[in-house]
């Protein structure tokens, strides 16, 4: 989900010593021009690439892949020293409409997980409402509870047994991938178990 430009596409495909299919999906056509580009360039023979909106992936491909990487859009904050424009670019309600997308393509990722597969989540961003808060999914907001009211009363909040429990066990020894002390960078990612 969200494979453009296919830097991690390529890299997986290479992983995989070309065996294996991997489905590299981007909701832009546009760019995927750019992952076709890269994956041929690479000589990667072992990848299909679509473009479909990842949100309605997991409708459409339920209980399909053992591993989703979802490479989440997000607001760029960890890269502001690459990209100095995204300090004035983004507003708060920038990234509140942001989360709103990450959590639909969150619920999507796992619908199109077989049991036990595994989801991968990341972001370039260091901001906790596009990371930690992003995972703490329900279907609608009227049903948002903090994680500790789930963890006491034993709620799915929509993402169903199969993961709901996992995700909070998990959640709960979670560590952001910081960036190295010299570097500007940062990311986040966390690989979740859907059983």
């Amino acid at each position: 989900m969200s494979s453009a430009p296919g830097g991690k596409t390529s890299y997986i495909a290479q992983l995989m010593k070309n065996n294996g299919t991997i489905v590299a999906n981007d909701m832009r056509p546009d760019r995927q021009k750019a992952t076709m580009g890269n994956l041929a360039r690479l000589g990667v023979r072992n990848t299909i690439v679509c473009h479909h909106d990842g949100r309605k992936l997991g409708a459409k491909m339920k209980n399909y892949f053992d591993k989703v990487l979802l490479d989440s859009p997000c607001s760029g904050l960890g890269v502001i020293s690459r990209d100095p424009s995204v300090k004035v670019q983004r507003t708060f309600k920038d990234i509140l409409r942001t989360v709103v997308l990450q959590k639909e393509l969150i619920l999507s990722a796992v619908d199109a997980l077989k049991v036990n597969g595994y989801l991968v989540y990341s972001t370039c961003s260091v901001c906790i409402h596009e990371n930690e808060d992003a995972l703490l999914l329900k279907r609608s907001e009227e049903q948002r509870m903090k994680l500790q009211e789930d963890l006491s009363h034993e709620r799915t909040g929509g993402l169903g047994s199969r993961v709901a429990v996992p995700l909070f066990r998990q959640l709960r020894r979670l560590k952001a991938a910081a960036p190295p002390v010299r570097s500007p960078l940062g990311m986040w990612r966390l690989v979740l178990g859907v059983g």
